[in-house]
This record gives C-alpha cells, structure tokens and sequence, in this order.
C-alpha cells in the first residue's frame, strides 16, 4: 500500500521533521488524485488512510525513538489519536495548495508535538 511505504521512507528519515517534509511533499505531488477521492463517495475511506497512515507513523516513532515513556498506554492511545487526526486534517487542507512551502509547515507541525522529555 502506498502509505505503508511512505511510512517506512518517513521512519527512515534523521527527524521528524524531515518525515513531515517527505510526507507534505508527497501529498501534494498527489494532490489532484487526493482532491477526486475527496469529492467522490471514497471521501471517508480517503480520510481514515490518512489518519491511520499518521497514527501507525507516530507510533512507530514512539516505539523507536522515545525510551522512558511516562504516559499510560491509555494517555498514549488518547494522545496518538488527537495527534493523528489534527496532522491527518492539515495534510488533507493544505495537499490542495500548489505553492505550498512544506519545509515551513513542517517545522510549523513539529513545534506541536511533544518532545520527549514530554512523553
């Protein structure tokens, strides 16, 4: 599937950043084809791929690059969840535009997301 292997190319990268570079910038090199699922009755397929393409890439990266969790596997769930949607609908709003600096938007993600003495 192609989100599996974006999450593999995005797991691969030096930081999350870089991840969220790869994964804006292949969103909008698809965009029109995003843009006709959206319209099509594909749309609530189109937007739980996104969510659960973000999700499994955030956990992964809890799972390989945060040690000393200090959530609970609830807070955790809670947590992957809020950011897997919010990062899902950013992806989704902003796939649409043709100019859109993703090096910016990225760091722009970034600073939302906990670091890891957070966690």
């Amino acid at each position: 599937m192609f989100y599996d292997f974006i999450n593999k190319k995005c797991l691969n990268t030096d930081s999350p950043e870089e991840a969220f570079v790869y994964l804006l910038d292949s969103s909008v090199k698809n965009h029109e084809l995003t843009l006709k699922l959206m319209n099509s009755q594909k749309r609530e397929q189109i937007e739980k791929l996104f969510v659960h393409a973000t999700k499994t890439y955030l956990q992964a990266l809890i799972e390989n690059k945060v040690h000393d969790l200090s959530l609970n596997y609830s807070d955790v769930e809670v947590a992957l969840n809020f950011y897997a949607f919010g990062i899902s609908g950013l992806l989704l709003m902003y796939c649409q535009q043709k100019d859109l600096d993703t090096k910016i938007l990225a760091k722009q993600i970034c600073r939302f997301l906990p670091s890891q003495n957070q966690l």
